[in-house]
Order: structure tokens, then sequence, then C-alpha cells
């Protein structure tokens, strides 16, 4: 049995025996409910915030939902014997016997810190700097939504974006214009106008909105006034790339066919040709950039250098963003297939073939990824060996990306529906007919689920 946590608003506390996480009043001390662990815990766990962590004896470190007893997120470093965890300005530590330190964000982005005993570079390679991609600003709540209409905000314009949120604001393009949006009324807080269409989602970091336009243009403005522009950077030819910020540096691609590295101040620190427009959205790993071109090719690109590491080769255009787990990457392409490749050198481990366009990102929960096709279908496959598990057919092509919060499934289809299925049973628990296709993905905060559509941005709870 570990020592127990507390949850001293609920009177609750949290303890673990065998494969078991009990929950105990802490007044009576009588058993409140209790679920089921997929390992023996014997460390101390840890309760913040409406999440219990805890570490196994193998180098995980685990995130347990609260409300509902479900994993959110697992992390596996190097080693056995970890340590409990302990959690400091939002960062979780801990440590293994292979003599190694983590740094674990509650965001999910793995550190690690400096070695205790001399590591050779193979063994620690992938742990550095490692970061594991979620949907970046989903927030669990253990609040189910029903599919039940809160509130719409009217734009005027068609919405081009997916959204982001900082702040208890909402962000997102439509037409030319970025709008932010508040989340506790129907009230527009502020739109700045570019004079020239956005198709590219907005990136938020350190206060920062990032966003480009059809000229070519990738514009930093501030979050907190449509009349704060920091920079703007040009390129030869329009970006439907959306901009993925990390390590101090912003990184998108444009139809002119390059990739871009820029600092933060909005400074060219290097770009990397390919053979035709780049509309996939980068991702990036350590010190690697993974990023889709409408060649055909998946290139992994050093993001120090800008210098190549390896391609990959698919039949069509890849115009999706990839998803990293455990030194693989996962993709679709217009070839009509899926692709899981390992990370090292671009070798291709398994695909899938849909009969249609694959233009949907994907999302993975466990050992399941989930994706749409222009086939009308959303796929649901084992991750390690590509078998298909279920599937559903809508009334038309699916190519927004797929979002998961609290084990519920959330996507859009050009059929004008919104849909939300279990990740349990595969199940339909409701649908919403908006307005028009809905081409982007949807943002979970708090229990509320946003999605764009047509002019509209619908909120259910």
């Amino acid at each position: 049995m570990a020592t127990p946590s507390i949850n001293t608003k609920k009177g609750v506390l949290y303890i673990t025996s065998g494969k078991k996480l009990y929950y105990i009043d802490a007044h009576n001390g009588q058993k409140i409910k209790d679920y089921d662990l997929p390992f023996k815990n014997r460390n101390p766990i840890l309760y913040m915030d409406g999440y219990i962590f805890m570490t196994d004896k193998y180098g995980k470190i685990y995130n347990i939902d609260e409300a509902n007893g479900t994993i959110k997120w697992q992390y596996e470093g190097v080693g056995k014997n970890s340590t409990p965890p302990f959690m400091f300005n939002g960062i979780l530590y801990y440590g293994t016997s292979e003599g190694v330190i983590y740094a674990v964000g509650r965001s999910e982005e793995i550190y690690t810190y400096s070695p205790l005993i001399q590591k050779t570079e193979d063994e620690l390679r992938d742990k550095k700097g490692f970061k594991q991609f979620r949907n970046q600003y989903n927030v669990s709540s253990g609040i189910i939504p029903k599919g039940i209409m809160k509130r719409t905000y009217n734009l005027g314009q068609a919405v081009s974006s997916s959204l982001a949120f900082e702040n208890d604001f909402l962000y997102l393009s439509a037409g030319d214009n970025v709008f932010s949006l508040r989340t506790d009324s129907e009230l527009i807080r502020w739109g700045y106008t570019t004079k020239e269409k956005i198709n590219t989602s907005p990136a938020i970091s350190d206060h920062s909105l990032y966003f480009a336009d059809e000229k070519g243009n990738l514009i930093s403005a501030s979050t907190d006034s449509k009349d704060k522009i920091n920079w703007s950077f040009k390129t030869e030819n329009r970006i439907e790339s959306s901009p993925f910020v990390t390590k101090g540096n912003v990184f998108f691609g444009s139809d002119d066919k390059n990739i871009y590295a820029l600092t933060k101040e909005g400074k060219l620190k290097w770009k990397f040709e390919t053979g035709d427009f780049v509309r996939g959205n980068p991702i990036v790993n350590a010190e690697t950039l993974y990023c889709g071109s409408d060649d055909g090719y998946m290139y992994a690109i050093n993001i120090v250098t800008g210098k190549e590491i390896w391609r990959f080769k698919t039949n069509g255009k890849i115009r999706t963003s990839p998803v990293l787990i455990n030194h693989k990457i996962y993709f679709g392409s217009t070839d009509n297939n899926f692709y899981c490749i390992e990370t090292y050198a671009g070798k291709e481990l398994w695909k899938f073939e849909t009969k249609g366009e694959v233009n949907s990102s994907a999302s993975i929960y466990l050992d399941r990824i989930y994706f749409g096709s222009d086939d009308k279908k959303l796929y649901a496959l084992d991750k390690d060996s590509g078998k298909k598990l279920w599937d559903f057919e809508s009334a038309d092509k699916i190519t927004a990306p797929i979002n998961i919060v609290d084990s519920i499934l959330y996507f859009g289809s050009w059929d004008k529906n919104f849909y939300a299925f279990s990740i349990e049973t595969g199940k339909k628990l409701w649908a919403f007919q908006t307005e028009d296709s809905i081409k982007n993905s949807a943002l979970v905060i708090s229990g509320t689920v946003y999605v764009g559509s047509g002019t509209k941005v619908y909120a259910f709870q």
C-alpha cells in the first residue's frame, strides 16, 4: 500500500493497493469508489488540481484524471525503480535507476535533466528534449459535454482555422480577420483585419499570436490587443501552413516551396527548399522538425542547422500534421494511405489504405490512432500494427483534425455535423448539425466544446 494523497476541498483520500486506486472519505474512512490501474503502485502518489500523478517501477509516470480515473497521459522514462513524483511550479520531477532525472510539464513536455551516471548518446538521444505531442489547448475537466447548445459567436466571415486558447480567450481566423472571443459570453473581444485572406490556424506563445495571410506574410501580434503588431515576415508566396512555435523559434511552410525557421523576433534563422508547396503543418521533437510537402515527401530536418536528416516518399501530397509518439510518426497522404514510419531514418513500419485522400490530422489515445478520410469515414486503428479496429461513415468527407478529451472523440465532417464518440465503445454519443461544412478541429475547455462552421463558432455543453 502506497502513501496516500488528499483533496482537502472535497475531503477525499486517494490511495493505491495492488492494481487498485481507491477514493476514501477522509471524514468516515468509507470507500467512495475505486478504479483499476495497469500496474501495481508502491510509491507515494501526488494529487494536484484535479489530477493524480504516480510513477511505476518501470520508469513511467502517469497523469490520472481525478474525475473519472482515466489515464490522461503517460510518459516512459529510462530505467526502473522510479522515485515518487514531486511538483514545483507546475513541473513534475522524478528519477530512475538509470541516473536520469525527468522534468515533466503538465502540458506533457518532457525534458531530461543531467544524467547522474555517464550514458552513451544512443541511450539518451531520444530522451533529451523529447516532447509528447497532443492537442495543445484542450483541457480535461471530467465534465462531459452532452451536445447542448450553449452559445454561438457570429463572425460575419467564414471560419478558416482551428481555435487556440489563452487566459480565458479564444483565437481563430475567419476571412481576412483574426478574432479574439470571450469564453464567458458570446461577445467578440476584438478583430484584427489583415485585408488578405487567412488560411492558417493561429499559434500562441508567451502572449504572442502567430498567423499568416495569402500574401505570404507571417505575422506576430499581441494576444492582448489588436493594435499591437510585433513584426511581419514576408515569403515569396501564400502561406497555408500553420506555424509551430517552440524552443524560441517559429516554424512554418510556404507555397514558395520552403520550410522556414524564424526567431521569435521575426529574423530568418534558415529555410529549407522542398519540391512543391508546403501546406502541411510542421512539428518539432527534440532537435528535429518533421513536415510534409506537396512533393509527396515527409522531411526530417535538423532545427539548428536547417539540414535534411532524411526524407520519406509517398505517392501523393502531405497536408496533414504528423503525430509523434514512441519514436513513430503518423500521418496521411492524398495517395489514400495513412502511414506509420519510425523517427530514426524514416523507415516505413506500416500503412493503411482508405478509399479517399487522407487530409485529416490524427489523434492518439493509448493504443489507438484515429483519423478521417475523404472516403467519408473516421477510422480507429491499432497504432502498433495498423489493423483496423472500427470505422464510422458520415455523409461527406472528413478533413478536420481529430480531438480527444476525457475519453470522448470529437470531429466534424463536410456533412455539416459535429460528432462526439465514446473512445471505449466506438459508439456515437451525439451529433449536432451546423450551418456549413466543418473543416477544422474543435477545442475543449473545462467541459465546453468550441468548433467553427460557416460564419459561426458554436459552443456546446
